[in-house]
């Protein structure tokens, strides 16, 4: 598997955030780019997979629904159910203790309760949509998740600590009489530091895409595993029935046979003197 097209596709949409005036992660470009990569190693299985648990308007394309967690929790972009989605923010990022920077799962996402945090939330819906008991609107709920916290977890500012405020907070410089400024209008960063990050930036959204697509790709092929047991189980419990049935058949057929014998039935044999006669027989 080649490496050399994502890579292409990575610098010219990193190009494109990096010329904003303020980038916080991802956005909608980086998570669109993050669905697209991982959609070029798909299985023909999953493929159909994701097609099938995707709105049919999406046509399969994980990149149209990798911002859908984001678009959900904002009263611009959701105005009228945006409310009922904000229980879901706390599952796009962890936190860890101030200038902690060692991950406790138990700690930091609580999990043995209700794992509140990003790794808790990828936990949560693969489970989900490898579970071929939920419901259609479980199992593409749980997909849409899962595109868009995959690349979440990738991304910058999506893991910090928890004074940080996950930076979701107005950005103000101050010179040294402690008025604000704005720093950004007056240098750009320098050529050296841009090309150093963007390889990093590069690598994380290539490591997002193709995680995203082998999780989908290890669920498909774990349901239709399964699928196949129960198959085979279904074949083999309807095979036994049969025979259990014709069983029970022929061994009525002999008890019956065997009563009316010993009762003193009369069986009636032919003789070949005439093919009309016959004679009894105890």
């Amino acid at each position: 598997m080649s490496l050399h097209m994502p890579s292409i596709a990575c610098f010219f949409m990193m190009c494109l955030l990096i010329s904003r005036d303020s980038v916080h992660g991802w956005g909608q470009d980086g998570h669109s780019l993050t669905g697209a990569i991982a959609q070029t190693i798909l299985t023909t299985e999953s493929i159909d997979f994701v097609r099938n648990h995707l709105p049919w308007y999406a046509s399969g394309n994980m990149s149209m629904m990798a911002s859908w967690p984001d678009y959900i929790i904002y009263p611009d972009t959701n105005p009228v159910d945006y409310l009922n989605w904000q229980w879901s923010k706390e599952l796009h990022f962890v936190d860890t203790k101030d200038w902690s920077c060692v991950y406790d799962r138990e700690q930091d996402c609580n999990w043995s309760g209700a794992q509140q945090c990003v790794d808790g939330s990828i936990q949560n819906y693969t489970g989900r949509l490898a579970d071929a008991q939920q419901d259609d609107i479980q199992r593409q709920e749980a997909l849409k998740f899962i595109i868009h916290f995959i690349g979440d977890a990738h991304q910058p500012l999506h893991a910090g600590f928890q004074e940080d405020a996950q930076f979701n907070c107005d950005i103000v410089y101050r010179d040294e009489n402690n008025q604000p400024m704005s720093v950004s209008k007056e240098f750009n960063l320098g050529q050296t530091y841009y090309n150093t990050r963007m390889v990093i930036l590069e690598q994380r959204l290539i490591q997002g895409g193709l995680r995203l697509g082998t999780v989908i790709n290890k669920i498909v092929q774990s349901t239709n595993n399964d699928n196949k047991t129960d198959t085979f189980c279904c074949e083999t419990i309807m095979f036994l029935a049969v025979i259990l049935g014709l069983s029970i058949v022929i061994l009525s057929l002999l008890v019956h046979c065997f009563l009316r014998r010993k009762s003193g039935a009369i069986i009636l044999t032919p003789l070949m003197k005439d093919k009309n006669e016959y004679v009894s027989m105890p």
